[in-house]
């Protein structure tokens, strides 16, 4: 013991104060260093110039290589959470002489805040930790660092106190502010100090912050012209934040920006290299990230206001976590949107709407949250609704545990079910008020909402049967089925009979069309999306139509030669939940 204590007391002498005197588990602790005047005089430039690492060993003989970063004039700090308690070591290297080799000890106590998360079980998240399942409901506050103190701790109090548990934030706020957090190749330090404790107020709140590195690729070029400029401030990004509670999105969107495909996999491939703690990472969208899988770094999907198509589809294509914002100009616009969003298996933030919309978040968090959501997949065996339930299959063996049905437009609704005794509720999703139904043990449910005047969710569970679970099951207690794509001709059960020209202008309307082939209980029902690709150009491809007929516009940033070669793509999912696909080759002009 007096040994660690001489180490820890000498290491602390080089420093300008008592490193991590309080350190807590999953909260950040800074190592704060500062230059003195020779070597303030050697290192002119001390963001480029001076070199602080730190290596930290935690009880279990984990390490983690943390770098320090610039924090104004001549301040330095190496931030580090600490992901187990107990007592750690650590040790400096630098290009400073006074702190290279340095050694010390720090105890760290159980941690109150929330562990950091991670994508398991295929669609679903867990806390790194304790192994428990999280429940993804985010909000979005773009402009954190330029919102006043006051909007800002208002809107966060009444967020936390309606259990969002995410909030997006956009690091350097909209394109039009990014100058004023970087300018002259140099990190504005008021300004990231400021954004450094509201982001660990957002932490402190109990919401994992979603932090947006750019706005879109090419106001993220215009910073940052060269790869050197864009690793360096990687870097200094990585330093700075890895130690938060964060998951990392590269840019609102990349669809759109020349070279929007290449900026965004150079930056997704510097956060895996990068991140000590190895945080999930997405690229972001304006419709979804999904055409940016090939590149193999991301470990989650995003999309912004997925149509029933896209989502549903993706969801049986795609063995990732999905993360879909929900708009909506109304209450009642908002609240099907993210319903809908649901059951297509997607994950929620809220984007806009009003502030009342807000409440009925709160209500979908309680629903859910007494649900065991993290096994939850979409169910089609519904007609007048659309569901997600808990249906585990093991061979012959079907144990059926829990069903939600999602009623848009009221009306009489079919459910097949596993035969067993459920309870069952109609619930309102607009006030999160139950009406409790007799209990029923039947292999359907037959029935009407209680009104017809708004949207109904119908909760079919066995609470026995879950309380169970909850005592005799690990998080992964069922398994969840891999889709095999039809991709075969004769097996699809429809043709497309337009666009039948050879040649597709980028400058005309599309005029596009499915006919089914055979009707079959599977064909009654047909979702529909249409994608658009120049192979030969390696941007990917892009959603350019949902629906069994209408027109579309092929995006002008998935080509830069002409002529191309165009792989159009439709994919289809049946009422039965499987998924055809078949493709048309195009001659692309301008």
């Amino acid at each position: 013991m007096r040994l660690l204590l001489l180490g820890f007391v000498a290491a602390a002498a080089a420093l300008a104060q008592e490193p991590c005197a309080a350190a807590s588990q999953w909260t950040p602790c800074d190592f704060v260093f500062e230059l003195n005047s020779f070597d303030a005089s050697k290192y002119s430039d001390p963001y480029t110039s001076v070199e602080i690492h730190a290596e930290f060993r935690s009880p279990r003989h984990k390490t983690l290589l943390i770098p320090a970063f610039w924090d104004g004039g001549k301040r330095f700090v190496i931030r580090v959470s600490p992901t187990e308690p107990g007592d750690w070591t650590f040790r400096f290297s630098s290009n400073i002489e006074r702190w290279q080799g340095k050694e010390g000890t720090f105890n760290v106590i159980p941690g109150v805040a929330s562990s950091f998360i991670r994508n398991v079980n295929v669609h679903h998240w867990q806390t790194v930790d304790t192994l428990q399942p999280h429940l993804w409901m985010g909000e979005t506050m773009y402009r954190i660092g330029y919102l006043a103190k006051e909007e800002f701790e208002r809107t966060l109090a009444a967020r936390a106190a309606q259990k969002f548990t995410h909030l997006r934030v956009l690091l350097m706020g909209e394109e039009k502010d990014q100058s004023h957090a970087w300018s002259n190749g140099h990190p504005n330090p008021a300004y990231f100090q400021e954004l450094d404790r509201r982001l660990l107020a957002v932490n402190q709140k109990g919401l994992v912050i979603d932090l947006v590195i750019a706005d879109h690729p090419a106001a993220f070029s215009k910073l940052f012209s060269t790869w050197q400029q864009r690793e360096q401030f990687m870097k200094y990004v990585m330093n700075r934040y890895a130690g938060y509670n964060l998951t990392w999105q590269v840019v609102r969107a990349f669809e759109g920006y020349a070279d929007g495909r290449p900026i965004t996999k150079e930056l997704g491939l510097l956060l895996g290299k990068l991140d000590p703690y190895g945080h999930p990472k997405t690229p972001g969208a304006a419709v979804t990230s999904s055409p940016l899988l090939g590149d193999q770094w991301m470990n989650f999907i995003t999309s912004q206001n997925a149509s029933n198509a896209l989502g549903s589809i993706e969801h049986e294509l795609y063995q990732l976590p999905f993360v879909n914002s929900v708009g909506g100009s109304t209450d009642d616009a908002q609240r099907k949107a993210l319903w809908n969003s649901t059951m297509n298996g997607a994950y929620p933030v809220r984007d806009g709407g009003p502030e009342s919309s807000a409440g009925a978040w709160k209500i979908w968090q309680e629903f859910f949250a007494g649900t065991r959501f993290w096994e939850l997949e979409p169910y089609f065996y519904v007609d007048g609704g659309r569901a997600v339930a808990l249906v585990r299959v093991d061979g012959e063996d079907i144990d059926a545990v829990e069903y939600v049905v999602y009623i848009e437009k009221p009306g009489a609704l079919e459910v097949t079910v596993n035969r067993h005794g459920y309870d069952a509720r109609w619930f309102n999703p607009a006030t999160g008020e139950s009406v409790r139904i007799k209990d029923f043990k039947a292999a359907r449910f037959i029935g009407d909402p209680p009104t017809k005047d708004h949207d109904w969710v119908l909760h079919i569970s066995r609470e026995s049967k879950k309380e169970g679970m909850l005592k005799s099951y690990k998080f992964e207690s069922r398994l969840v089925p891999v889709q095999d794509l039809e991709t075969q001709p004769r097996m699809v059960p429809f043709t497309i009979t337009s666009p039948t020209e050879n040649d597709l202008s980028l400058s005309k309307d599309i005029p596009f069309s499915v006919k089914i082939k055979r009707d079959t209980r599977g064909t009654r029902s047909m979702l529909y999306l249409w994608t658009a690709e120049v192979v030969a150009e390696g941007q990917g491809f892009r959603i350019v139509g949902t629906g069994a007929e209408g027109t579309f516009r092929i995006p002008k940033d998935i080509i830069k030669s002409f002529p191309g070669v165009l792989s159009l793509r439709v994919s289809a999912l049946n009422a039965n939940g499987k998924v055809y696909s078949i493709d048309k080759i195009h001659k692309l002009v301008p």
